[in-house]
């Protein structure tokens, strides 16, 4: 037998195949979600088809991953969750479709754009990584998307600072847990009606050092249902339609009318 045949029949009998993709929070796979970049960002995702998951220490508020923060006490010793911090990789979308606050968080040089996609075509996305990966799957679970659940100021502190609370949640060996922490915000930010893509490489080889940013290869042809532009770029939005349609870009393409200016017809004094 050929090292080559051992090594797929180790495979075979030693390495599974990756779980599909859990949601959670009574998310469903055919929901509409929608996620803002600035322009350049857009441009730059289309030409490379990549999608970027980001650490989640680098979101800005920082009651945001707060499991893995600081140390836990395991039989009286302070044990360091640096590890599994940097295994953890997340991207954020809206089930919002039209939103003010949004438009000017997320491309505050009002030159947004709006992508439309389904949370089954992000978890398509996800899972295709972990199959090329070819990793064995360890005790944590690898795909996770689910809605965001706001939670007081109060119920966080008492999360954060309960010793028991957060081991009994690392230690999930379903991995579920963990994810769900990175689904907690505070009520300030419930306008956003946020959903989160949360990937974890936990189980692939030490070898694989990542930095930052993860990135996943997709189709933006089938993985995109819309582009719409920035509602403050409706004075060149056929322009900037006609640049991605003579590039290729087949997707449905609109513009945002959130300001577009009252019609003569609508206003006092100024019908027939």
């Amino acid at each position: 037998m050929s090292a080559s045949q051992i090594r797929s029949n180790l495979k075979k009998v030693y390495f599974d195949d990756p779980p599909p993709v859990t949601f959670l929070n009574d998310l469903r796979p055919d929901q509409v979600i929608y996620r803002v970049f600035s322009k350049d960002r857009f441009e730059e995702m289309l030409s490379q088809r990549k999608l970027a998951l980001v650490r989640p220490s680098l979101w800005d508020d920082p009651y945001e991953n707060f499991l893995h923060q600081g140390a836990i006490k395991v039989d009286g010793r302070l044990v360091g969750l640096d590890l599994l911090r940097r295994s953890f990789y997340g991207q954020c979308w809206t089930l919002k479709e039209e939103s003010d606050a949004i438009w000017r968080i997320y491309a505050p040089n009002k030159n947004g754009v709006r992508i439309k996609t389904t949370v089954q075509k992000l978890a398509d996305v996800l899972h295709e990584r972990t199959i090329q990966m070819g990793q064995r799957q360890h005790s944590f679970h690898k795909c996770f998307i689910g809605k965001v659940s706001y939670r007081d100021e109060v119920e966080m502190h008492r999360l954060m600072t309960d010793n028991e609370t957060r081991l009994a949640m690392i230690a999930d060996t379903a991995g579920r847990s963990p994810a769900m922490t990175l689904l907690f915000k505070r009520p300030a930010f419930s306008h956003e009606e946020e959903v989160r893509a949360i990937y974890n490489t936990v189980g692939e080889s030490q070898k694989n050092v990542y930095g930052d940013v993860l990135l996943f290869d997709f189709d933006p042809a089938t993985f995109i249902d819309e582009i719409c532009f920035d509602p403050r770029m409706l004075t060149i939005y056929e322009q900037e339609k006609a640049k991605l349609e003579s590039s290729g870009v087949a997707i449905p393409i609109t513009c945002s009318t959130l300001y577009k200016p009252i019609s003569d017809n609508l206003l006092w004094g100024k019908s027939d």
